[in-house]
């Protein structure tokens, strides 16, 4: 079999996977979120609740993409006949990725939702990934969400600011603690969930 047909076939799949995993929704979910909270942020413009806004925008970003971590079939997902494991490690990877990057491409303008850092705001977008992967083998994929946004509504409101480890998603970029919780938070929802997929 040639190299060509190989990435014919490979083209299509990863359009049918993107779809199946309802990813366009989600960015559209994403987009809109991050843009009414820069609004809301450039309005108000208060340092405090920006941060706040912007922990906010990554569990709802995190959120809308975890609805997509379980398939329509969930028999399909479970075939040996796939390589699943990469795909939903990097299904994880990928959620991170672009919630960080929604928040970061803020800094180029008057009103940032990443003014604590880019640091910061990796660490919390793994991290809530992290915990998305974790919901979806716990709780399944429509409930996925349930783990990065209420984990996250919490630490911006009741939790207290010096439980690093608790409350690692509102300590500084250079916390040690809090991304040593995030670190072991998204590799562990990574693998947990690329090894066993989502719960039915």
């Amino acid at each position: 079999m040639s190299q060509t047909s190989v990435d014919r076939r490979a083209v299509p799949f990863a359009a049918l996977y993107l779809k199946s995993r309802q990813v366009p929704a989600s960015l559209v979910a994403l987009v809109v979120g991050a843009a009414a909270a820069w609004a809301l942020a450039a309005a108000v413009d208060s340092p405090g609740l920006s941060l706040r806004l912007g922990v906010l925008v990554a569990a709802l970003g995190v959120g809308a993409g975890a609805i997509g971590l379980a398939g329509s079939d969930p028999e399909l997902d479970r075939t040996a006949a796939l390589r699943w494991f990469p795909r939903r490690a990097g299904h994880v990877l990928g959620i991170a990725a672009l919630v960080a990057a929604a928040l970061l491409v803020t800094r180029w303008t008057g009103t940032s939702l990443a003014e604590a850092g880019v640091g910061f705001v990796v660490r919390d977008a793994a991290g809530l990934a992290g915990l998305a992967g974790l919901g979806s083998v716990a709780l399944g994929g429509q409930r996925a969400w349930v783990a990065p946004v209420g984990w996250a509504c919490c630490a911006i409101t009741v939790m207290p600011d010096d439980q690093a480890v608790l409350n690692w998603l509102a300590q500084p970029a250079d916390n040690r603690p809090a991304a040593i919780a995030a670190s072991v938070l998204f590799l562990g929802g990574a693998i947990l969930y690329g090894l066993r997929g989502s719960r039915r």
